[in-house]
């Protein structure tokens, strides 16, 4: 039975189930991204900064971004290149393409590893449904990364093969790059993790041992290092959770090996491919206009500051400490203490339980998204399972590695505000879940009846259709219910009659009454869809807290020269981003309040016009 299973799957047949999925994930994708609208328009924000990076703007110099070069010059391809304009439609078109080629790349590394088109088929349905959150921030950096993440790990397949290891290692330093010049955390948490799967692998046993245990060392201490300062609001308690779930992985990280594969000249090959990569998107972001100073402030320095900025309480469960103690203290009885050895039906219990745990709470957060947080304090103590006694562990080794230590390090990502990065945080684990459930059913069908094995596959295939097309159902339902916005930019999307009113009478009082526009909160979508300009370049949603004064008071005379300026005001979002930062603190606002008054109310958003002098 397991030699069945472990047969490669026609092409046609497998060619042929992913299609069919990409058209419901296309259909269900498309009624999703076009019926969902943040208020806090992360979207609008990420628009202006590109619209006035693509018209010639200097990053960083004279666009005001959080974000790395990287993602603006792919962004620049997109709009400038082909040709495509910068609006809401085209944005959340591209982004729900880049979801749906994510959302492929899992299901193919899930087919590679596991040689089976029901699972790698699930697993791509289930990828897609649990990166759904990104539909409130289209456009973002996160789902340029997300896709490179998960490329990356597709890479680390196969490593072995001596023919494709150069190529490969030169392209998972190149996707490093780009990660790192895009989002510099995320980065930082996956180069890591790669680098703790090379030395495991590597031929030079210096390299193999001194440099895995600092790195190992390493991963361990850095959840207390990055959170120190904020322990009290839940922090350490995340620090606990990952921290001992990277100490169940390095347990259990012997089993994953094999001979070693990798030679010195192979690290190097990888570091060039990353540093002639960095150094090629540094060229060409300096062409267009920026500073190395700027770069340098922008990629690394103002990121060191965010944390002070902004931050939440960690999203962790109070049970979640015991329940890593638990995974730690039973990978410790299985993978030093080798009490599971030879119970190989209990272990393959452990492993499906684990599976469809994970795997049904990660498509729980669709369906209930309150309960987004139970994988990160619940799965990942048991990550390890990934590593421990299958079949076929020494050949997948380096990727499962790597799968296991990425899926706790880029939890990180969650600080300082979770948000949407909780389902990109989720991603891993659920693939990794995906892999220990088939692992397990392997086991339990070793030497029964093929009808069994067909039995299971049904099963699956039954269960998996009825809650993708619930889905589908749930995402149509609420875009039918919605009215068209029908606004410039913004014909396919779909919202609240309320919300509708509210925006279509903001943009036609603003093409009236304004020659320059701003918002308190940065909610730049009213430029867009209005066609009236923002004073500056320099734009951000929480514009109060990040524009430095420099930057704010270049806005104050820009707003204080234009004829007819405007200002749209949302108190609650204003109030959000200040923090505990008083209003009056801050010069810019101070002046807008001092020197606007009301003009107009549409709902919570109040429309400030400049007082008379007279």
């Amino acid at each position: 039975m397991a030699e069945e299973l472990m047969q490669k799957p026609s092409v046609f047949l497998t060619s042929s189930v992913f299609a069919v999925v990409a058209i419901w994930a296309s259909v269900t994708g498309y009624y999703l991204i076009f019926s969902n609208f943040a208020i806090y328009q992360d979207d609008g924000y990420l628009m202006m900064t590109v619209k006035n990076f693509v018209e010639g703007g200097a990053l960083y110099d004279e666009v005001y971004t959080q974000y790395g070069p990287a993602y603006y010059l792919i962004q620049w391809t997109i709009h400038s290149l082909l040709s495509l304009p910068i609006t809401q439609d085209v944005v959340r078109l591209t982004s729900l393409v880049i979801w749906i080629l994510t959302s492929i790349v899992c299901g193919l590394l899930i087919l590679r590893l596991t040689r089976s088109t029901v699972f790698g088929a699930i697993g791509f349905a289930v990828s897609f449904l649990a990166l759904s959150a990104m539909v409130a921030e289209p456009g973002h950096p996160q789902d340029i990364c997300g896709l490179l993440i998960v490329i990356t790990l597709f890479l680390f397949v196969d490593l072995e093969n001596e023919r494709s290891r150069r190529l490969k290692l030169v392209l998972i330093g190149v996707s490093l790059a780009i990660i790192v010049l895009t989002k510099i955390n995320l980065g930082v948490f996956l180069g890591l993790a790669a680098a703790i799967t090379f030395s495991a692998y590597s031929r030079d046993r210096t390299i193999e041992k001194l440099a895995s245990t600092l790195l190992v060392a390493l991963a361990l201490a850095l959840p207390f290092i990055m959170f120190s300062k904020w322990f009290a609001i839940g922090w350490f308690g995340f620090s606990i959770i990952t921290s001992l779930s990277l100490a169940g992985i390095v347990l259990m990280a012997e089993h994953a090996r094999r001979e070693p594969i990798l030679t010195t000249y192979d690290h190097l090959v990888s570091a060039t491919g990353f540093v002639a990569s960095a150094a090629l998107i540094i060229v060409c972001v300096m062409a267009k206009g920026s500073s190395l100073q700027q770069l340098v402030n922008g990629i690394f320095l103002q990121n060191l500051r965010f944390g002070d900025l902004f931050y939440q309480p960690a999203p962790t469960h109070f049970l979640g400490v015991y329940w890593a103690v638990l995974g730690f203290a039973t990978a410790f009885a299985f993978g030093y203490l080798k009490i599971g050895a030879g119970a190989s039906n209990t272990v393959a219990l452990l492993k499906v339980g684990f599976g469809f745990c994970v795997v049904g709470s990660s498509l729980l957060t669709f369906f209930v998204p309150n309960y987004v947080y139970l994988i990160l304090n619940f799965g990942l103590p048991f990550l390890w399972l990934l590593l421990l006694d299958t079949r076929d562990i020494r050949r997948d080794g380096p990727p499962r590695l790597l799968l296991a230590t990425a899926g706790v390090l880029l939890t990180f990502q969650v600080f300082p505000i979770a948000g949407t990065h909780l389902a990109y945080a989720n991603l891993l684990p659920t693939i990794a879940a995906l892999f220990v459930l088939r692992d397990g059913i392997l086991t339990l069908l070793e030497n029964r009846k093929a009808v069994l094995e067909r039995i299971v596959r049904v099963i699956a295939v039954g269960v998996a259709t009825v809650l993708f097309l619930s889905a589908t159902y749930i995402a149509r339902k609420e875009y039918l219910s919605h009215t068209a916005l029908d606004l410039p930019g913004s014909t396919r999307l779909r919202l609240p009659q309320e919300q509708v009113e509210q925006f279509t009478a903001l943009d036609n009082f603003a093409r009236e009454t304004c020659s320059t526009l701003f918002s308190m909160p940065g909610l730049f979508n009213f430029n867009f869809w209005s066609g009236v300009d923002t004073p500056t370049k320099d734009n951000a949603t929480a514009w109060m807290t990040l524009l430095d004064e420099r930057r704010q008071n270049a806005i104050q005379v820009a707003l204080e020269q234009s004829p007819r300026p405007c200002v749209i005001y949302n108190k609650q979002l204003t109030n959000n981003g200040l923090r505990s930062t008083p209003i009056i603190a801050i010069p810019l606002a101070n002046y807008i309040l001092e020197n606007f008054h009301e003009q107009r109310r549409f709902g919570d958003y109040i429309f400030l016009t400049k007082n008379d002098k007279n």
